[in-house]
This record gives structure tokens, sequence and C-alpha cells, in this order.
């Protein structure tokens, strides 16, 4: 397949973007600007194409590769296909590596925080929570403590700490993502949003009830206000 080569009509590096959401076999619509659906057999082929690509060692396209897998075994429900995305992270965190003579790099940072999620998923906690902490660790040690990256890997940490029963902990990393965004943004931008969410789940499950609403209002309160701004209540992602 050639570099700017299409499937079905769409261009492969669109393709290689989309999210499948888990539950949704049938792939998503998107509102605009981009009308269309992507199917199971789309995605099997954008990743067949981005693994042909990734024997390159070029890290960009062996993330691109080990996205798809992971989004092919979400969508498939095929285990194998999280080994094989483990394999190609891995090969583009060494590259990066190499690339860049040590470990201190935001790609290095961003690789750590996919690999975590793999093994999150594969319920390897204790090894997700390692690779977070290392993802952190280099984030606030490169790029300090004001990060859009960093407040990611905060909100990671903070859901596999509630996912253990580590409320407390979970709590404070979610505020601590709040405060970044907040800082980097303002309050009202829709990465504040997504946080607060994940912090009323939270406070909804340890039953601070009166908290997590404050939070989900808070929550859809910069929603409307975005949409309302936009003058259009259609720039939504339907399942």
């Amino acid at each position: 397949m050639p570099p700017y080569a299409s499937i079905s009509g769409y261009p492969v590096g669109t393709i290689c973007t989309l999210i499948i959401p888990n539950g949704h076999k049938d792939g998503m619509k998107l509102s605009r600007p981009s009308l269309f659906q992507v199917s199971v057999p789309i995605l099997i082929a954008a990743a067949g194409w981005c693994g042909a690509r990734a024997q390159s060692l070029e890290p960009d396209a062996l993330r691109r590769s080990a996205e798809l897998h992971q989004k092919r075994a979400t969508a498939l429900g095929v285990d194998a296909e999280l080994g094989l995305a483990e394999e190609q992270i891995r090969s583009a965190l060494r590259e990066t590596i190499r690339r860049s003579g040590g470990i201190d790099h935001p790609d290095v940072a961003r690789d750590l925080r996919f690999l975590a999620d793999l093994h999150r998923i594969q319920g390897r906690k204790e090894e997700a929570e390692a690779l977070l902490r290392w993802s952190i660790d280099i984030l606030e040690r490169i790029n300090g403590s004001w990060d859009p990256d960093l407040a990611t890997s905060l909100v990671m940490l903070g859901d596999l700490c509630a996912d253990q029963k580590r409320a407390d902990e979970a709590e404070q990393l979610y505020l601590q993502a709040i405060t970044i965004r907040t800082q980097l943004w303002g309050g009202a931008h829709p990465a504040v949003a997504e946080a607060l969410d994940h912090l009323s789940v939270l406070l909804r499950g340890i039953g601070r009830i009166a908290e997590a609403e404050q939070a989900e209002l808070r929550a859809r309160t910069i929603r409307t206000n975005l949409l309302t701004a936009l003058g259009d209540d259609t720039l939504i992602v339907e399942p």
C-alpha cells in the first residue's frame, strides 16, 4: 500500500487515529467535521498497513501500529492483539531511547503510559502503576509541574488507584490534574470537565454524593457553555 493510500476511500492516516469504544464492535460515527462510519474490516486493513510500516522501526509508525492493535483487541475481543500492541510499543520505546540518548524525553513518558494502559487492561496493575509513576517522574523532570501530558498520566494513575480502592490517593491525583489543566487552559476547558468526570465517579462510589453532584454539575456546565459558544450542539462523538 503506497504512503498516501486510502482504505474504502478514507485516508489511512485518518483511520489510524480513530478510537473504537468498548462494546461498539461495528465502529463509531463521528459528527462534524467528519461524517463517516468505520467498520471492523476497515480497522483490520489499516492495522495491517501500519504494521507493515512499523517494520522500518520508525517510532511514530510503531506507535500507530500499537494503537491499532489495541483497538482491534477492544473491537474484536482478541487478547493476542494486546501482545502485538505491547511488542510494537516496546520497540518504539527502545528506538526513542536509542535516538534521544536517554529516557528524559516526552515520547518515552508517553510510551510508558501507553504500555501501562495495556498492562491495566491485562490485569497487570502493579506493573501498570510502576510504569505510570515512571512516566510522571520523567514528565515532571523535563517539563515541570504544569504539563498537559503530566495531567493525563495523573488521571490514569488516579483511575488505577480508584480500581484498587485507594480513594484518598485517587482523589488527590484527580485534583492535581484538574489544577494543572485549569492553570494551563482555564476552568472552562473540556479537559477540565473530563477530569471532573473521573472525580465525580470516585466521589459517588465512596458515598460522597453531594460532592459528586457538584463535580458533575461543573463538568456539565463547562460542556454546555462550550456548545453554546460554538452555536452548535452536534459537536459530539456518538457511539
